[in-house]
Parts: structure tokens; C-alpha cells; sequence
């Protein structure tokens, strides 16, 4: 067996007993929840404002498109995501 074998299978023995790999994953989700998804909902948000702003001079599909349906598609989306982000969270915070 080669040294790096040993190596890295010392490193992946570490890592399990340790449950870095866990800790890894709260940390990630807790980053994504309180950093990411507020500046992602922001630029959506305003996005939004400046596609339903445009919908005035529109007329027929794209102005029904552009006032509503994009607007609220952005909005259930980022519902969705904050909603499976937040319980992915919950449930993985010890009891």
C-alpha cells in the first residue's frame, strides 16, 4: 500500500469519528439561510419591481406575464427554498 493510501485513509477515518462532515453541513446550511438567500431575495425582489415596471408599456400575454406571472413565480420560489432551507435547519439542530 502506498503512503498515500495510508494518508488518506487515516484523514477519511478522522473525519468520520469526528463528524466533521456533519458540523460541515450545518454550517453550510446556516450560511446559505442567513447570507446567501437574503441577498439572492433581494435581487429577485428587485428584478421583479423592474419587470412589472416595464408591464405598463406592455400589452396583451406580455403585459399579464410581466405584472403577474413572473412576479409571483419569483415569489413562490423563493418561498419554497426559505421554507426547505429553514426545516432542512430545524431538523438538523440537536434537540
Amino acid at each position: 500500500m502506498s503512503k498515500w493510501v495510508e494518508i488518506r485513509d487515516a484523514i477519511e477515518n478522522e473525519i468520520k469519528v469526528s463528524g466533521v462532515a456533519e458540523e460541515v453541513r450545518k454550517n453550510i446550511l446556516a450560511a446559505l439561510a442567513n447570507e446567501a438567500v437574503p441577498a439572492v431575495e433581494a435581487f429577485l425582489n428587485k428584478f421583479a419591481a423592474g419587470v412589472q415596471a416595464e408591464a405598463a408599456n406592455e400589452t396583451g400575454w406580455c403585459k399579464v406575464r410581466d405584472a403577474v406571472v413572473i412576479p409571483y413565480a419569483i415569489q413562490a420560489i423563493m418561498w419554497v427554498s426559505k421554507y426547505v432551507i429553514n426545516r432542512t435547519l430545524a431538523e438538523t439542530q440537536p434537540a
